[in-house]
């Protein structure tokens, strides 16, 4: 079993960009604690499901559901199983103000599903409406 990890960040809210998303390489450990091996996950797609209640919630509603399958997450680097989220400014626009965007970060290969990040965005800012 894999306890997915924890962690928090913000975003600016109508900003876009490489600065306002998530970049993470895909590993297993395949060593022990004391002396780890890190290994590239094997994935087919990555999918990013932001909410605004915890997820176990039953009254959560989706804000953005950004995946590989749609272009929205892309593979950055190969070789080190690395992927990215790059937020357009219509996607930060949509993240509630404050840290109230809870997400889970899901990794897809073959029949596996694997929640493999977890954690709280908190919006911040959100004047920025883009309007001339």
């Amino acid at each position: 079993m894999m306890i997915p990890a924890t962690y928090n960040f913000s975003v600016v809210r109508g900003s876009a960009g490489p600065s306002q998303g998530l970049t993470l390489r895909l590993k297993n450990n395949t060593g022990t604690a004391e002396a780890p091996v890190l290994e590239n996950m094997d994935f087919d797609d990555v999918r990013l499901s932001i909410y605004d209640k915890p997820v176990a919630s039953a009254a959560k509603a989706l804000i953005v559901r950004p995946t590989i399958d749609t272009g929205e997450i892309v593979v950055t680097n190969p070789g080190e199983a690395e992927v990215s989220w790059v937020p357009t400014a219509e996607d930060t626009r949509k993240l509630l103000i404050g840290p109230k965007n809870y997400y889970e970060l899901e990794v897809r290969s073959s029949n596996d599903e694997i929640v493999y990040l977890l954690g709280v965005i908190t919006g911040i800012g959100g004047l920025n409406d883009d309007i001339e």
